[in-house]
């Protein structure tokens, strides 16, 4: 029999977003726009399977987003 003790288990996890820039593209109305998003464990026990979406074209409409690109800038657990 094996059994352990799961009662010093916390689980946590927190996002936030920032607004990085937004540059005029010259065409009235539209803008480059640059954000960070942070993911971060606030728990003591590690975290897998983590899933971010962030839907743009639900936001803003599908027609005015385009060139979406993401890059890890901090990456601990080696996310692929």
């Amino acid at each position: 029999y094996f059994s352990t003790d799961m009662t010093d288990i916390n689980t946590a996890i927190g996002v936030s977003k920032e607004l990085v820039s937004a540059i005029p593209t010259g065409v009235p109305g539209t803008y480059n726009i640059c954000y960070d998003i942070k993911v971060k464990n606030y728990g003591n026990w590690p975290l897998s399977n983590v899933k971010l979406t962030d839907n743009l074209g639900a936001v803003f409409g599908p027609g005015n987003i385009s060139n979406v690109t993401t890059t890890l800038i901090d990456n601990p657990a080696g996310v692929v």
